[in-house]
């Protein structure tokens, strides 16, 4: 086990993450494209999860959420495979075919 796995581990020993913890969801949709976009995301929103991505798989793009604010998210992005991503909480940056393939 990695020393990351641990840190963790310990982290969560007597309780689950809180949303506060939580830098980025990503949910990946085929079929339940709408139940995210409608349900899901709006949840994640009102509990000030700072990013979310919904991979849709039917259309190969990647819808990108930032900045919650009062149940929806400010700022939407649509990624296509060609493209690149970025994480802000981490200023990390990935190729969008990395996530979509």
């Amino acid at each position: 086990m990695s020393s990351r796995a641990k840190l963790l581990q310990r982290l969560y020993i007597h309780q689950h993450p809180k949303a506060e913890d939580v830098f980025l969801v990503m949910e990946v949709a085929d079929s339940s494209l709408a139940y995210d976009q409608e349900i899901k995301l709006p949840n994640y929103a009102l509990a000030e999860i700072p990013e979310c991505w919904i991979v849709d798989l039917e259309h190969t793009q990647i819808e990108v959420y930032q900045s919650p604010k009062h149940g929806s998210y400010s700022l939407r992005k649509i990624i296509y495979p060609e493209d690149r991503l970025r994480l802000e909480a981490f200023e990390l940056e990935i190729k969008a075919t990395d996530v979509l393939m």
